[in-house]
């Protein structure tokens, strides 16, 4: 806001129509001569942030990014990290503001590069990885990430850092970076095992998320995800959780760590084992009786997710028919939930399981006359599925009677 206020209202005036108009700023007075760093300035703050850019800004703002103006080559590499244009030019512009003297310069350049997804700036991104200034190493490792499976080549680099660098940040956004390149990083099993085995919480929680997400399922791996859950600390506890997820399938061994830290002080470990779970579908109906105790939990985000994934779970035993018999006993508890959508979902899959959800009969009874319409119609619609027999003789109003058929 300092800048700003120093700046020359008539000046600013000129910029934000040139700007405006789309007529061309490409190479202000502050870039050739240095004398008029304010001019370069305003450029820089009238046309950014932007969703797009024309060519003529674009070219602006790369000639900016040279400006003897630290403020003013922190603006121009932010304003086209944010308008997400993947220009060579403007790659090219990022990548030479990688070397810029000024720290925040670099590390909004390297952020930039990132979102952009530019793979011609793996290299230099790897170099920045043994610059002094701690930010600039963790903003690249993040960058790196965000580039995926192309920046494969900086798997050794990123190795590296997470064994011998000496900020905690940097290690742990490395594990977040090999993670992010997936199988590519294989390689980085051993380095991984050892960071979730022995390094400072803040690394061990993504070493096991990214020990999943590169794809390693051996025992020892598993056993160390496993054991993340009985951790203290609860950002252990969270990566243990968010590499269940990466497993997939193969993640439902986890199922009763997950159902234990539904219990959790933590409301965020619950919140992220109620996701987790969510995720699981049907093969997490053992669940049910744990979330639907968390529906209700202080924390609005432990309640929405607990209330979505018991709805998710309905959803996927629905889907499965009669096959999904063996949920019935979880579906009746889901039944008396006074939240009516988690009621609606589990009749809709006893009704999808059919006659072999009998023992819910005299349940979805007493629901055709719940206060909630759909509820009433749905176990209509439910009993009609399991034993049409039921209906028959059971007193229901017209408005259920119209919504069943």
């Amino acid at each position: 806001m300092s800048l700003m206020k120093s700046l020359c209202l008539s000046t600013m005036t000129v910029v934000l129509l040139a700007v405006s108009a789309g007529r061309a700023v490409a190479e202000p007075q502050s870039v050739r001569h240095g004398s008029n760093t304010n001019r370069a300035a305003e450029a820089a703050l009238a046309i950014g942030p932007r969703d797009t850019l024309s060519s003529q800004q674009q070219t602006t703002l790369v000639a900016l990014l040279s400006d003897e103006s630290p403020e003013v080559r922190w603006n121009a590499a932010e304003t086209l990290g944010k308008a997400g244009t993947k220009e060579k030019t403007v790659i090219e512009g990022l990548i030479h503001a990688l070397r810029d003297s000024e720290p925040r310069v670099v590390a909004t350049a390297a952020q930039a590069l990132g979102k952009l997804g530019a793979e011609t700036s793996v290299e230099p991104l790897i170099e920045t990885l043994s610059n002094s200034d701690a930010r600039i190493r963790w903003v690249s490792t993040l960058a790196l990430g965000e580039i995926g499976r192309p920046a494969a080549p900086a798997v050794p680099a990123l190795i590296k850092a997470l064994g011998t660098d000496r900020d905690e940040m940097v290690r742990a956004t490395s594990c977040k970076a090999l993670g992010q390149i997936g199988t590519a990083a294989r390689s980085a099993k051993e380095a991984l095992q050892q960071a979730a085995m022995k390094d400072k919480p803040t690394v061990r929680g993504p070493a096991l998320t990214a020990l999943a997400a590169i794809g390693v399922d051996t025992p020892e791996a598993m056993q160390l995800i496993l054991d993340g859950f009985n951790d203290r600390n609860s950002i252990v506890r969270i990566g243990a959780i968010a590499a269940v997820v990466k497993l997939g399938s193969k993640g439902i061994v986890a199922l009763p760590q997950l159902v234990e830290t539904l219990s959790a002080n933590d409301p965020i470990v619950r919140l992220y084992s109620a996701d987790a779970l969510g995720s699981m579908g049907s093969a997490a109906q053992e669940a049910i009786p744990a979330l639907l105790d968390n529906v209700h939990h202080q924390h609005s985000g432990v309640r929405f997710k607990s209330t979505f994934a018991v709805v998710n779970i309905c959803r996927s035993i629905q889907e499965e028919g009669p096959a999904g018999a063996d949920a019935v006993p979880f579906l009746l508890e889901a039944l008396y939930s006074d939240t009516p959508g988690i009621v609606v979902a589990a009749e809709a899959a006893l009704g999808a399981i059919g006659p072999d959800a009998f023992g819910a009969v005299e349940d979805l009874k007493g629901l055709t006359r719940h206060d909630v319409a759909l509820v009433r119609i749905r176990a209509t619609q439910a009993l009609a599925a399991i034993a049409p027999e039921a209906i028959q003789s059971q007193p229901i109003d017209p408005q259920v009677r119209a919504g069943s058929h």
